[in-house]
């Protein structure tokens, strides 16, 4: 059987005590659908507003349309470059780089939300304490990845 269309596996182990694992995060197909979902919507609710005669709400109605055009544009091209490197080990030691960004090392601020499509995980900076939500598709990463990703997330007891 032929498997050489399969992405090469980006978890690595480092060492056999520590047992860190790397994985290779890009945007991809679910994370695009997403976004063009969410602005979809938004783009919907301007439908929903009534019917100006003045041409001043009009003009200020398209004005916020082509805004939030342009802001779904700033997103996607955002997305389609964004990189990250997502390092952690059974431990509970969990460091976050993003593309052209110093790695940082984060903390879990609550469980992750494990489902089969999506893996919700929230973060906190050990040195700003700034929280953020990491959204990681399915199809970020291979199966296997995937699995073992949540495993460890799962695994991952709250500081």
């Amino acid at each position: 059987m032929d498997e050489q269309h399969l992405k090469a596996s980006q978890v690595t182990t480092s060492s056999f005590r520590t047992h860190q694992h790397q994985f290779g995060l890009s945007a991809s197909f679910l994370s695009r659908l997403f976004l063009l979902c969410w602005f979809a919507i938004l783009l919907c609710s301007f439908l929903a507003w009534p019917q100006w005669t003045s041409l001043i709400f009009l003009g200020i109605q398209l004005l916020l349309v082509l805004l939030t055009l342009g802001l779904l544009f700033y997103c996607w091209r955002k997305l389609t470059v964004w990189q990250c490197c997502l390092s952690l080990n059974h431990l509970g030691s969990i460091t976050l780089s993003e593309h052209g960004l110093s790695a940082a090392r984060v903390v879990l601020s609550r469980p992750a939300m494990v489902s089969t499509l999506l893996c919700v995980v929230f973060f906190q900076d050990v040195k700003s304490g700034e929280k953020r939500w990491f959204w990681i598709w399915h199809d970020m990463l291979t199966d296997t990845e995937y699995r073992t990703l949540c495993r460890l997330l799962l695994q991952l007891k709250i500081a």
